[in-house]
C-alpha cells in the first residue's frame, strides 16, 4: 500500500539504505542529439551503500514546503518496505530526490509502485514528467528506470568529481515526460 506520509508517518521513512549490487555501468554516448548506451560489466560485481543523509528534521522541513511529497510502501502490518522524495523542480518537471526499497522487499514491485505513485503525483501538481539522477554504476538502477518508461537525457562529469571514492562515476540525468 503507498501511502503520502505526514509529520506524523514520516518517521518511517527513516530507515536505512542498504547495499546494493554493482554489476557494471552504463555508458553513455551522445551522437547527432540523440543519446544511447550500452553497458559494460564487471569481472567482480560488488557491493555498495549510500550514507543517509537525510534525518527526521530534515523530513519535517521538506515536508513543511510546497509541492513536496514523501511517499511510503507499507506492508499490511505497517513496515515501511520503500520510500520516495519527490518536490516540483524549476523546468516543470518532478524531481525524485531519493527512491530506496529495503533489500528483503526488492524485486517485489516495490519500486516500480512507488514510482507509479511519483508518475500520478507529478499528473496531480500539473507537472509535465519525471527527472532524476543516479551513476553510471547503477547500473541495476538504470535498468529499473528504462523499464519504467525513462529516457536517458544527460551525462554529467563533474557532479563527483570533487570526492575521491566517486570522482570516477558519471552522473546520469534520466526523464520520463508524460
Amino acid at each position: 500500500m503507498i501511502e503520502r506520509a505526514t509529520p506524523k508517518t514520516v518517521h518511517l521513512a527513516l530507515f536505512e539504505s542498504e547495499p546494493f549490487d554493482v554489476v557494471g555501468r552504463l555508458v553513455p554516448r551522445f551522437e547527432n542529439g540523440v543519446w544511447s548506451f550500452t553497458e559494460q560489466l564487471f569481472d567482480t560485481p560488488f557491493q555498495k551503500a549510500y550514507e543517509d543523509d537525510f534525518s527526521l528534521s530534515d523530513y519535517l522541513d521538506f515536508l513543511s514546503r510546497p509541492r513536496r511529497a514523501v511517499l511510503l510502501f507499507l506492508d499490511v502490518d505497517g513496515t515501511c518496505l520503500g520510500r520516495a522524495r519527490v518536490r516540483a523542480n524549476w523546468n516543470k518537471y518532478a524531481f525524485l530526490e531519493d527512491i530506496a526499497v529495503r533489500a528483503f522487499a526488492r524485486k517485489r514491485g516495490v519500486g516500480a509502485a512507488l514510482f507509479q505513485a511519483v508518475c500520478a503525483w507529478a499528473k496531480e501538481e500539473g507537472l509535465c514528467g519525471v527527472t532524476l539522477e543516479t551513476q553510471d554504476v547503477n547500473l541495476c538502477a538504470c535498468r529499473f528506470y528504462q523499464k519504467m518508461g525513462m529516457a536517458l537525457g544527460c551525462a554529467d562529469t563533474f557532479l563527483y568529481a570533487n570526492f575521491p571514492e566517486t570522482k570516477s562515476e558519471l552522473a546520469l540525468f534520466w526523464y520520463l515526460r508524460f
